[in-house]
Parts: C-alpha cells; structure tokens; sequence
C-alpha cells in the first residue's frame, strides 16, 4: 500500500483549517495543520511535505514571510506553496505571491473541486518524485550488484563474453540513469569508503553547499574527511560508522554534523546513512548516504533557545521589579477574576497572611477579610475595578476606594485594572495596581485644614486692621468738612486719608485675591465705557503720582469702546499697574498709558522708566508675594499681591495680561488685553457727585470700638441725624426698643451678644419689621455676607466705611419715618 502523501495547510482560524481537511479529505493525503507560522516552520523541521496550502492574513508573521522563510532554506526551497487569502486581491498582491515563491495563488471562499485538483497535481508530482528517489535506491543496489557480477564475469568462460557485454551496458544504461537522478537531487549524495577512509563519490550538489567540486573531494582522499568535518564531529562520525556497521542491509540512521565550505564557514548537516558494500568477511566497506543542509534549521533552533533564555531572564526581572515594587499588584487569571497571584506589597496593604487566597476581597471571594467602600457605601464584588475591567474588557482607572478592617482602621487605596487579553482577543483576566493614598490623604486634609486656618486668619486679620481704620477715616471726613481750614491741618488731613486708603487698597487686594483662590469672587458685570474704567483708575492713582513727581501720559481711542466687566474691579487692575509704575519708578519718572482697539480686542499698555524686571523674574512676577530684587528696600513697596490680582481679575473678566522688560533699570512695560463688546449698549449711569448729603433719621450705632462708634455718631450728626450710641450687643437690642431708630449701624463682633443675634432679636420685635439694619464689620468675606443676610441685615458695609458711600445711602431712606 502507498505511503499517504504529507500536506501542511496553516491558517490562524480554525474554522478555516476544518474547511480545508473537509475539502482535502482522502485515504492518499495525511492533512498536518499549522495555526502558526511557528507552528508551520516546525512542521516543516520536523518532516517532509509534498504540499504547502498557506493562509496570507495571519498574526505575528504573514504568509508571504513565512513564504520567504521557507525558499531560503535548503532543505524546504522546493515544497511547493499555495496561497489562500481572503483580503489580498489586488494584482499587486497576487504578484507578490508568485514573487514569494508561489505555485497558485486562490481567493476566499476556494472552490472545493479547483483546490482538490491542483492539490492531486502536486501529489502527483510528489509521488513521481519519491517513485524516482526509490528508484535511486534501486540503482545504487543495482551498482553493487554489478560489481559483484564484474567478480563473476572474470571466472566465466570466454564463452561468456557476450553475456558480459549485453550485461555491462545494461549496466551503464542504469549507472547513466543514476548519475541523472544524482544530479537534480537536492541533497548531497556520497559513498564513503570505510576501509580506505575516502569519498568514493559525491554528486554535483556539494559545489553549491560548500564550494568544492565533487572531483576536489574525491581527490583529497583519505585528507577529505579531517580537512571539511568539524573537530568536535569527527569523534562521533566514528561512532556513527561504527553504528552503521551493525545495521542490517536496508536500514539507515541519522546523523547530523558539520562541515567547513571553501570560505571558512561552517554548515550544519543531517545525514541518512545505510550500508552500501561489505567485504568478504562481512563488514561494511563502504556506506552510502544523503546529506540535507539545516544550517538556517540550527540556526532558528539556537534563536529559539537563545530567545527563551532572554524571556525567562525577562520574567525574572519582572517578577522581581513586581515582587519589590510599592505599588499593590494583583493578577486575576480567568473571566471569573480569580486573583492567582499578589506581591507582597499588596498582600502587606491589604494585611494577607503568606499563603492566604489573595482572591478575597479583589473582586472574588465569599468571605473578605475586609470591607471596601465607595463614597462611603459598601458595593458588591461584581462592582469592583477589576471585575469591571474584565466585564468590560476597557481599564478602569484610578478608582478610590476605602478598605475598612475588622479593627474598624482604614485605608484609602486608589485602584486602576487593565484587562489581559488572548490571541483570540477574548478577555481572560486582569492586572490590578493598588496605590496607598492614606497618608496623601491625611496630608491633603492637613494641607487644607491649614489652608482653611490660613483664611480664617486672613479674614481676622483684615477685621482686625479694619477696625482702627474705621475711627481714623470718620476723623480724617470730620477735619475734612469741619476741621479749621489751615495749610497745616489740610496736609494732616490729606496724609491720613492717603494712609487710610492705601491700608484700605491693601487689605482688600490681600482679602480679594484669597476669595479668587476659593473661587468666590463674583464680578458685577455691566455694560461700561473703557474711557471711564481708565479715568477712575488715573483719578485714583494721581496722588501717589503726583506726590513721586512722575509725568503721566494717557492715551486713549478717539471713539467710544464698550466692555462687559465691573467696572470698580476692572478699575482696580489699571489703578494697580499705574500704583507700581509709580511706586518703581524713580522720582521724576515718566509713566505712559496707551489703549487702542485691536480687532475685538481693547489692548492697554502701562510703560513705566523704572527699576524694571530680570528676565530670571518675568516667569512668575504674576505670582502671590511676588517681588523684584531691589524692591523690598524701596519705601513704597508692597506685599507682592497687587499683581496677583491683576493678572485673576483681567482673567476673570476673559482677558489676558504680559510683563516685558529689557532689564534692570531700563523700566517695564505691561499689556492687557481685553474682549470689546460688539454691540454699543445702553452704559452705566454717571456715578453721584462727591457731596454732603443730609438726611434727619433717627439712627443707632452699636459698635464694641468705642473710637469707631463715636467718630462715625459725629458723622451722621453732621448730616442732621439724631444718633444713639451703644458698644456691646445686648446694648443694642435694649437701646433699638427704647430709642425706635429708623437705622441701626451694627458691628458683628461685638461682647455679650453679636451682630447676627442682635439683628435677629431686633427683627422680632414689633417695631424692627420696619428698620432698616445695616451691618458695618471688619468681616468681608462672602460667607459673612451670606450670614449677615441671613440673620436680616439689610445691607453689609466692610470698614472702613466711606463716608460718602454711607451719607449717600442713608440720604435716599430721608423721611423713612413721618
């Protein structure tokens, strides 16, 4: 019976593969599958086929590489290649098939009796080629067999001559044939003689492999074998020969060895060696053979072990990176999460004995040692990040959770998890990392809980500051509107109200840029002409100006330019920037300020002849308690706050702003840019004039600060008032039902009971429906604003009070009472 005729057919699909050995079934064939070009190539090592049905599309190595791979070596150049592909159809691709060393080229879905046909072709083909290799075999029996008639022949008769001759060219005809066959074998075909330690022949195919002719070899003789055969071999092809000479006639063995070429290089082949003639005692005296290169063969075999030697090297690294890393990692081999391994980093954050199942709690597990929890909530197991990620097959990334222990401690852990995946693209467990933030926590409500100091006792100390500023301001107005008028008195006057108001600017800069850190500065946005934002910030600045002898000079557009901002804290940015080219500038300075419309933008420059700025200090000038060198010894600096606020406010209002200086001492130059309204509407109204109000209310102070509440009582007598003064709360609530005001000025730190108590129990009385309760604190923040409103103030005033804002307002509640 035939030998089945070996066909390997490689597809990465399956399914695939089971169409082929359908298609392909018959008794003759025996179908080797390959789901790999891997798996193909050691397919390939290890036997021989007729055929090679290839699948293109396929992960890691395409068939046309594999293709490739197969025509560089030797001992596979010859197999014949079909390419199967449902993807590349395009006549380049084809081209590139048969480029590859195709024999056929077919497209998917194959019809079934076209790939049978030509599979029965190669076959076929395959079949005549191993009919012609035992036919080999035979001719090389026939050869002996003619050597031992050409024994014979010399004891026959003359008689006999005939016979020997009509033998002997039978036997050429067939010793012919043989040298054919010899000829268009890949292989190396040789004869070697035991005895006389000799190639006796070799046929043309060792030129090729190693560059010696076969009449070379043969010539060398007895020196042939040490001069090509490695030193290292030449001690087991003795054995080899000695093995061969316990053979019976037929059989063969294997035997692989190298050989050195003409140039040096050394190649590795696989013999198959039989006995070809034995002596008179019945030794083997020559054996013959086939010899097929696998250099290429040895060569993949020694990368294959050299990479295994590096992945494990890998792996250990890994391991030990994973065993040492701080960082809690465990690793769920399946779909259902099962962790099968935890390092000991995990193990020690989530208290796991050595040897506990690390599955608890991580995402499997009936009983956990510990409870995690979510936003204060316990979830169920099915919820956690890693059986998220392997539900979902997508990360899960830094998720918080609390680990609560059975001694009520807790941790919190920040979890990511990323999906494993298998060469199908199917899910099949997780990585999870676990990172400790209990002490980042505790840090971060340390952190916070001093920044929250931090505001409170910027908040009291603005309370604080603003509570002298209150008497001396109500002074400075009374000398203002009553105070002799001498030249002297006037200068005390104006100094004051100068210090007052820089104390003012500067605890208000400190308090607004802590509410736009906490995110509670509103803006009052309106509709306002730019010309006006400037002149109230020229207006404001020109004291300090005036009083350093610097020149100013302000440039504006010629056509009215709208903006949507507030106007006083928009005000406030340019009367910054014009204070600090004032107060940095020396005596005599020059001060410029140009705006002009860019597009939609309105960009306003303030350029200053001052100290100017080190490019070292440009990057964070803007930043809280920024301060130049050179600046903190001069006599008008301040806290470094100013420009803090500057650049928060311009932001706040959609803008931007830039510093740019050319050095020390050649002066400074700042930029804002700021969105202009398209449409021209309606503007804010012109502010009231500067004047004295009266008014004849009948009004309470309460303030604990004996100089605030009498210094502000003689204001508002000033004005025609009738004021009552009291300086501790409970004061305040018996002296509003006694005296009836129609006002009450109320402090909110006061002794005995505060401001928002006071207010309250004032409101509930039958007469405080009716007044009207202003509170006027040091306290400015808007939560204070929050709770003045919600005891029932009807207005929150900050200290010190301007006088004008306060005449003013009480001035429109004239006649509140008939």
């Amino acid at each position: 019976m035939n030998q089945p005729i070996n066909i390997l057919i490689v597809d990465d699909e399956a399914k695939n593969l089971i169409v082929l050995e359908t298609v392909l079934s018959d008794p003759g064939y025996r179908l080797v599958r390959a789901g790999s070009a891997d798996q193909a190539l050691l397919a390939l090592v290890a036997e021989e086929f007729a055929l090679l049905i290839l699948d293109i599309r396929m992960p890691g190595m395409s068939g046309f590489e594999l293709a490739q791979m197969i025509k560089d070596r030797k001992k596979t150049a010859r197999v014949p290649i079909i390419f199967l592909t449902a993807y590349h159809n395009e006549d380049q691709h084809v081209l590139e098939g048969y480029e590859a060393g195709a024999v056929d080229y077919l497209h998917k879905p194959v019809n079934a009796a076209v790939l049978r046909s030509k599979v029965a072709v190669f076959a076929e083909l395959h079949r005549k080629n191993r009919e012609a290799v035992a036919a080999n075999r035979a001719l090389l029996a026939e050869v002996a067999e003619r050597r031992r008639a050409e024994e014979r022949l010399r004891e026959l008769n003359e008689t006999l001559e005939q016979r020997v001759e009509e033998r002997t060219r039978a036997l050429r005809e067939s010793e012919h044939f043989l040298q054919r066959v010899t000829e268009v074998t890949p292989g190396v075909i040789h004869i070697f003689d035991v005895e006389e330690r000799r190639s006796v022949f070799v046929n043309r195919s060792v030129a090729a492999v190693l560059g010696y002719s076969a009449a070379e070899v043969q010539a060398a003789g007895s020196g042939a074998l040490p001069a090509l055969m490695h030193p290292d071999d030449v001690p087991r092809f003795e054995e080899h020969l000695r093995v061969v000479g316990t053979l019976a006639d037929g059989a063969v063995v294997d035997f692989e060895h190298r050989l050195r070429d003409r140039a040096g290089e050394w190649h590795w082949f696989h013999s198959r060696d039989a006995v070809f003639a034995r002596n008179a005692a019945g030794g083997v005296r020559q054996i013959i053979g086939t010899s097929i290169e696998i250099t290429q063969r040895k060569r993949a075999e020694e990368g294959v072990a050299d990479l295994n030697r590096r992945l494990e090297h890998r792996v250990r690294e890994l391991q030990t990176i994973l065993e040492v890393s701080p960082v809690g990692i465990a690793v769920a081999g399946d779909p259902e999460c099962r962790t099968v391994w935890a390092n000991p980093a995990l193990r020690a954050l989530l208290r796991m004995p050595e040897g506990s199942d690390p599955s608890a709690g991580l995402g499997a597990g009936e009983r956990p040692p510990f409870r995690v929890l979510r936003q204060g909530a316990e979830v169920p197991p099915q919820d956690l990040p890693m059986r998220r990620s392997v539900a979902s097959g997508r990360p899960v990334i830094d998720e918080e959770l609390h680990v609560v222990f059975a001694d009520g401690t807790t941790r919190v852990l920040s979890e990511s998890s990323v999906p494993l995946f298998d060469a199908a693209g199917t899910v099949r467990g997780c990585i999870g990392f676990h990172t400790d933030l209990t002490e980042r926590k505790r840090v971060e409500a340390v952190l916070q809980d001093a920044d929250r100091r931090k505001d409170e006792f910027l908040a009291t100390l603005a309370h604080e500051l603003r509570n002298p500023l209150a008497p001396m301001r109500n002074a400075a107005h009374v000398l203002h509107v009553k105070g002799p008028p001498t030249q002297e008195v006037r200068w005390a006057r104006d100094v004051i109200d100068r210090q007052i108001r820089q104390m003012a600017r500067l605890i208000d800069d400190l308090m607004d840029v802590c509410r736009i850190n906490q995110g509670k500065l509103e803006l009052k946005r309106e509709r306002v002409e730019f010309a006006k934002v400037v002149q109230g910030a020229v207006e404001a600045s020109r004291p300090l100006i005036d009083q350093m002898g610097h020149e100013l000079a302000a440039t504006l557009p010629t056509e009215p330019v709208v903006l949507e901002a507030d106007l006083t804290r928009l005000a406030q940015v340019f009367l910054n920037l014009l204070n600090n080219a004032a107060k940095y500038t020396e005596r005599g300075g020059r001060i410029d300020l140009r705006a002009e419309r860019q597009g939609s933008d309105m960009v306003v420059s303030v350029r200053d002849t001052g100290i100017g700025i080190p490019a070292d200090k440009l990057p964070t000038i803007f930043e809280m308690f920024s301060q130049v060198e050179g600046a903190l010894s001069r006599s008008q600096g301040g806290l470094g706050i100013g420009l803090c606020l500057v650049r928060r406010l311009v932001e706040l209002h959609g803008g931007s702003v830039e510093a740019r200086s050319e050095g020390v001492g050649k002066g400074s130059v700042f930029t804002v840019r700021l969105p202009i309204v398209p449409d021209q509407a309606p503007l804010r109204g012109a502010d009231p004039v500067d004047a004295m109000p009266t008014s004849a209310l009948r009004i309470l102070v309460a303030d604990d600060n004996r100089d605030a509440a009498t210094s502000l009582a003689v204001l508002l007598r000033m004005m025609g008032n009738s004021v009552h003064t009291v300086f501790d709360g409970e004061a305040a609530v018996a002296a509003a039902a006694e005296f009836q005001p129609d006002v009450v000025l109320c402090d909110i730190g006061m002794p005995k009971l505060n401001g928002y108590e006071a207010c309250r129990q004032i409101r509930a009385q039958g007469f405080g429906r009716n007044v009207v309760l202003i509170a006027v604190t040091g306290w400015a923040q808007h939560e204070d604003r929050r709770k003045s409103q919600e005891a029932g103030f009807d207005h929150h005033m900050v200290k010190p009070v301007d006088p004008q804002t306060l005449m003013t307002m009480l001035s429109g509640l004239n006649g509140v009472r008939a």
